[in-house]
């Protein structure tokens, strides 16, 4: 329905070269976009990012899931896909019980299947076998000692949520690359990042309304604009 109203509000010469491109697909890949995968799909979009002290430059911890009504469809598209793709590009391997594609994207490895009515994309072998067996009910929501931040998790709307700490984490693991000698970050700022515990932004549809709510969570002893004031003018240069 998103794709049907956002084509008919498109100006005429863009829904023109929208359809040259889906034709190019098709006479390319023998997909047809809109069939196999656009109508294909369930409505569910998730990512996540996960486990931050161990992301690397080839182990990104990330993990995509779509909803698909059709696996069998979803299973051609993918074959499809690979068998017009130059050889060595994708290959074809058996992780667990279903049959995966795997793609280098840099020093990276892609891995794609289907299974539970999910197209799975997984950046690392790790995490899509993790997410082959996964068990939404044992997941880390389930040990969150945050109720009202677990039940937003575990919610049917659209959520965002950030983890200040697991962030941290993943900045010092590249922080070689941050301008300033390859220093990192400096105590102040960690300390100033350790205040936070996470960002959460939600929102779901209840009859024609769209509510939302957003959240900081924080670790602050004094009201929330008088310790963000503090935490600013900590770091402003000190007359000398």
């Amino acid at each position: 329905e998103y794709y049907k109203m956002m084509t008919e509000a498109m100006p005429e010469d863009a829904a023109k070269n929208l359809k040259i491109r889906l034709e190019g697909i098709k006479t390319a890949f023998g997909i047809d976009v809109e069939k196999e995968v656009i109508n294909n799909l369930a409505g569910n979009l998730n990512l996540g990012v996960y486990d931050g002290g161990s992301i690397t430059m080839g182990n990104f911890n990330t993990l995509i899931t779509v909803s698909v009504k059709d696996e069998a469809v979803m299973q051609s598209v993918l074959e499809k896909a690979i068998t017009k793709l130059p050889p060595g590009q994708v290959s074809k391997q058996k992780v667990g019980d279903i049959d995966a594609y795997v793609a280098m994207a840099g020093p990276a490895q892609v891995y794609l299947g289907v299974k539970a009515k999910n197209l799975i994309i997984a950046v690392g072998k790790p995490m899509f076998e993790k997410a082959l067996k996964g068990d939404a009910a044992a997941g880390f929501v389930a040990n969150l000692a945050d109720k009202d931040l677990a039940g937003k998790l575990k919610g049917d709307g659209s959520t965002l949520y950030l983890n200040a700490a697991e962030t941290l984490k993943v900045v010092k693991n590249f922080q070689m690359f941050i301008p300033g000698g390859g220093k990192g970050l400096d105590q102040k700022t960690q300390d100033a990042v350790g205040k936070f515990e996470y960002v959460l932004a939600s929102s779901k549809l209840e009859g024609n309304s769209i509510l939302g709510d957003f959240t900081i969570k924080t670790k602050f002893t004094e009201s929330f604009f008088i310790e963000v004031e503090k935490l600013s003018k900590s770091f402003e240069p000190q007359p000398k």
